[in-house]
């Protein structure tokens, strides 16, 4: 995975993303990923930078996932709110509520606010500019711009057909900082802190997913921040006083606190693969290119002898293995001569359920469509054996899993789990 504008900050002009989604899951600035559970009605800073803050609210949720099969107690962000220091006698706040959006996740008027004490109201192609500090929002997204930061809110069903308990929408939330606002403003916060340490790759703790059950998360980002979750807790919406504060600095000063310098969680704890992490981050189209005296710098590639051939094996020929998502499955198949089991009839489906032993395991297909699958060999085969209310076209179920009854459900291509390789045909 390359890691976005690794170069020196002062002189970089392409953006810096981080994005915090679902339940919810962090992916920060220079790489690496993390998961957070708050606490119930708690409010946390995610963005301190000088003159510029983020609070989030997070909510319990229980839901469901996997057709069923797996019942989560976590969390989902549910509130964002804003405070702009436009100068030193004004200052503007803006909140984005999920409560105010309906089932089509339509809302006249979730952002309010106030600019210099005065307050507004927006929502459907609303927008409000208080001095430098812009806003709108289109059908269920919201856009907050202060200099060279942009925050992008995003609401949505908090899990469609799948929730048990807990708020009906959520809120997904992007950051962006364009040019030198890192260097200049050693921002802070729960994803702030990844802008302030260039080419820093922070991995934290992850709350691990069974297939079924019941699971209650409990990751707080440990390993990727400094501190602990608790030391962000704010007291009210608009405060933006806590312990990394940042936002009475200066421009340019010394942050209070020294990063953590990127250790790592637990090696007990899922830490994901470069393919996973490519995956979940979509954060921005490309890398900053490097500069020319770089590239004239740079040795060029030694030569390689090409690899040995893989031995040939029968077709169909099934062989498990374990402890990927479906991306990384998929890479190691392939680095052995094969690719992910595709079955094209029943017998294979038995064949590859035995295979797998009683547990699920990954092949080789994806429904990103909800209906047309996607096969790793360009296979063109109608054949289907879905369980009953599959595919439900939940929006991060996109690979398809194995069950041990031979039938189909599709997962989160994330998740770690065991996967079937199978022999190419002859």
């Amino acid at each position: 995975m390359l890691p976005l504008c690794t170069a020196s900050l002062a002189s970089e002009t392409c953006d810096l993303s981080a994005k915090v989604f679902r339940d919810p899951h962090i992916n920060f600035a220079f790489g690496g990923s993390a998961d957070l559970r708050g606490h119930h009605n708690a409010l946390y800073n995610f963005l301190s930078a000088p003159g510029f803050s983020v609070n989030v609210k997070t909510e319990a949720a229980v839901f469901k996932m996997h057709g069923g099969a797996l019942t989560i107690n976590g969390t989902f962000l549910t509130e964002a709110h804003i405070t702009a220091q436009l100068s030193m006698q004004k200052r503007a706040t803006a909140s984005f509520w999920a409560s105010e959006l309906d089932p089509n996740n339509f809302g006249w008027k979730p952002v309010n606010g106030t600019c210099v004490g005065r307050p507004f109201r927006f929502g459907f192609h609303g927008h409000k500019a208080c001095f430098d500090f812009k806003m709108s929002m289109d059908h269920s997204s919201a856009t907050f711009e202060l200099g060279n930061w942009t925050v992008k809110v995003h609401g949505s069903r908090s899990c469609k057909g799948c929730l048990v308990a807990g708020p009906e929408h959520r809120l997904d939330i992007g950051f962006t900082a364009r040019g030198d606002a890192p260097a200049r403003d050693r921002p802070h916060g729960i994803v702030g802190q990844s802008y302030a340490t260039p080419g820093l790759e922070r991995h934290g703790k992850k709350d691990l997913y069974p297939f079924s059950g019941s699971y209650t998360t409990s990751a707080q980002a440990e390993g990727a921040i400094d501190g602990t979750a608790s030391d962000y807790q704010v007291a009210s919406p608009y405060a933006t006083d806590f312990a990394f504060s940042r936002f009475n600095a200066a421009r340019g000063a010394p942050a209070s606190a020294e990063p953590t310098g990127g250790v790592d969680a637990s090696s007990i704890d899922r830490i994901a693969d470069p393919a996973t992490e490519a995956e979940r981050r979509r954060l921005s189209e490309a890398p900053c290119p490097p500069s020319a005296a770089g590239v004239a710098a740079s040795p060029p590639p030694s030569p390689q002898s090409p690899p040995p051939a893989k031995p040939a094996c029968p077709y169909p020929s099934y062989t498990r293995k374990s402890g990927h998502s479906w991306t990384a499955a998929k890479a190691s198949c392939e680095a052995d001569g094969m690719h992910l089991a595709v079955p094209e009839n029943p017998e294979q489906d038995d064949a590859i359920a035995k295979v797998c032993a009683g547990e699920w395991c990954w092949i080789g297909g994806q429904n990103p469509s909800g209906s047309t699958i996607a096969w790793v060999n360009n296979a063109a085969s109608t054949y289907t054996n879905w369980q009953a209310n599959e595919p439900n076209s939940e929006e991060a179920e996109k690979c398809i899993v194995i069950l041990r009854n031979g039938q189909w459900n599709d997962g989160e291509c994330h998740e770690a789990g065991n996967y079937v390789c199978q022999c190419h045909a002859r």
